[in-house]
């Protein structure tokens, strides 16, 4: 035990020593920084990643709709009302998460002409 634990604090010392660390976290941290200095940069993420949140969120609202309906009403009822309003809160999360991924990436628009 005692060989091993000198091994693990000598192999996190000479893992720390390096400048190998150093040059791995400055970019990390320029490319997080360089959203606080464009402007409305952060809202306009903010709302794309929302809308992918939310997007990806609607996958499991079928599932979680069909069981709880199916705890709480009576067996063949609960299912068929789980599996419909399930299907209505996906689509509208999908819908709404979509149009809100658009909402986000609207004003960038206009730099696609740059890019044609």
């Amino acid at each position: 035990m005692t060989r091993s634990r000198g091994f693990l604090i000598r192999g996190i010392a000479a893992k720390k020593k390096g400048p190998g660390n150093r040059m791995r976290v400055v970019p990390l941290a320029f490319l997080l920084f360089l959203g606080a200095f464009v402007p409305c940069a952060r809202a306009d993420s903010a709302t794309i990643l929302q809308g992918l949140s939310q997007t990806l969120g609607a996958v499991v609202q079928l599932p979680k709709a069909m069981l709880q309906h199916g705890v709480s009403d009576p067996f063949p009822l609960g299912l068929v009302t789980g599996a419909v309003s399930g299907t209505y809160q996906t689509v509208s999360g999908v819908v709404s998460g979509t149009m809100r991924m658009a909402a986000g990436a609207a004003p960038y628009a206009k730099y696609l002409v740059f890019f044609i």
